[in-house]
């Protein structure tokens, strides 16, 4: 289960739909709740988990770049940050069975 605060006040009985989306001007993640956003500094999102010893595959690219962290983020998002310090937020996949990859 997905647990979502805004502000340190618990915001998950009343949050239904929500996305992440990445502003790449400013450089900022921010959490879309109907029309309403906040900027990811004021969100926690659970379960954030770290993610080790997988590989990236981008759609209809066969590259491989090394990854200095990942992070899956409410089951849903996983937020991918590269040696370089490029950052990007990927929906995830969902495997057989409900969990993301």
């Amino acid at each position: 289960m997905t647990t979502i605060f805004i502000n340190g006040e618990d915001r998950t009985k009343q949050i239904k739909e929500w996305k992440l989306s990445r502003n790449n001007t400013l450089q900022e993640i921010e959490l879309i709740w109907g029309k309403q956003r906040f900027p990811w500094h004021l969100c926690s999102i659970y379960p954030i988990e770290g993610l080790s010893g997988r590989l990236l595959i981008k759609n209809g690219k066969s590259e491989v770049q090394p990854i200095k962290r990942a992070q899956s983020v409410g089951n849903k998002y996983l937020l991918v940050t590269y040696e370089n310090g490029q950052c990007y937020l990927v929906l995830a996949k969902k495997r057989a069975g409900g969990r993301s990859r």
